[in-house]
């Protein structure tokens, strides 16, 4: 989560609702930091998390889907979706990095 989850109740009720951990970051200037170790996994998962909505963004349109009923939306988000991940796995393949 972001640094705004940090005096957050959420997290509790996050845990016993969903079974959901939620760890937010700490701001600089906190006595007690996660290990370096958590800090790259955090950062890791947020760089691909981000990289992707941007990429599906960017590359996919995915903010503009004209879809007239609940189910044209959904059909085309999945084509979105499935279209997206497909390029990442033939990119994969190749041995390239990203889309």
């Amino acid at each position: 989560g972001d640094k705004g989850y940090i005096n957050s109740n959420i997290s509790p009720e996050l845990k016993y609702e969903k079974n959901i951990n939620l760890i937010p970051l700490k701001r600089n200037n906190s006595k007690d930091q996660y290990p370096k170790s958590i800090k790259q996994l955090i950062f890791k998962a947020r760089r691909r998390i981000e990289t992707t909505a941007s990429q599906l963004t960017e590359q996919l349109n995915i903010e503009k889907v004209l879809a007239k009923s609940f189910w044209g939306l959904q059909t085309r988000l999945e084509t979105k979706l499935l279209a997206y991940n497909l390029c990442y796995f033939i990119n994969k393949a190749l041995g390239k990095d990203q889309i």
